[in-house]
């Protein structure tokens, strides 16, 4: 099956003190696709406890990536056993910690990902600058998706590497 291109199922950004980030979702996902899950907190050193939503499908933390003092992102997914609804159905980020800090989520839905093997390899690579670098992954399947996660603090936009599409941007 070949992997069909991601859309974007909603973001959001919170601030204040809190343990959660908490988004609805702003398109339905039907069983069979996974969800992908982008979160970032401006406070270094935060522990994602958990990635769950409204309708109970199971979440993996997939990628950590606590590079500096000040960012922390991480990758989730999950496969979707139980449909999300459009404008009803939510997603949440716990962390370990309630502490004041800026907080951003964002999801996309893709479908034709090996079901038994959804994560291949994962990478992380921390830079200073508003360019995207990823650091280096090997396949040895066919038709895969490569998901990156890019952290700014400050009010920046970012630009995606050549060969790679921006689903969005969170700054």
């Amino acid at each position: 099956m070949a992997i069909v291109t991601p859309s974007n199922i909603g973001s959001v950004e919170a601030s204040g003190t809190s343990s959660t980030v908490t988004m609805t979702v702003m398109a339905s996902v039907a069983v069979g696709q996974r969800v992908i899950v982008a979160v970032m907190s401006s406070v270094g050193g935060r522990v994602l406890s958990s990635v769950t939503d409204s309708a109970g499908n199971t979440y993996s933390i997939d990628v950590t990536n606590t590079g500096t003092s000040s960012i922390n992102t991480w990758i989730a997914s999950a496969e979707v056993t139980s449909g999300l609804t459009i404008a009803i159905s939510s997603i949440t980020a716990t962390f370990a910690d309630s502490v004041s800090s800026v907080r951003k989520m964002g999801a996309l839905q893709v479908s034709g990902i090996d079901h038994a093997s959804p994560v291949e390899g994962t990478s992380t690579k921390t830079e200073n600058q508003t360019s995207w670098e990823t650091g280096t992954v090997t396949t040895t399947t066919a038709n895969t998706l490569q998901v990156g996660a890019a952290s700014i603090l400050t009010a920046q936009t970012s630009t995606a590497a050549g060969g790679s599409t921006e689903a969005y941007d969170l700054s």
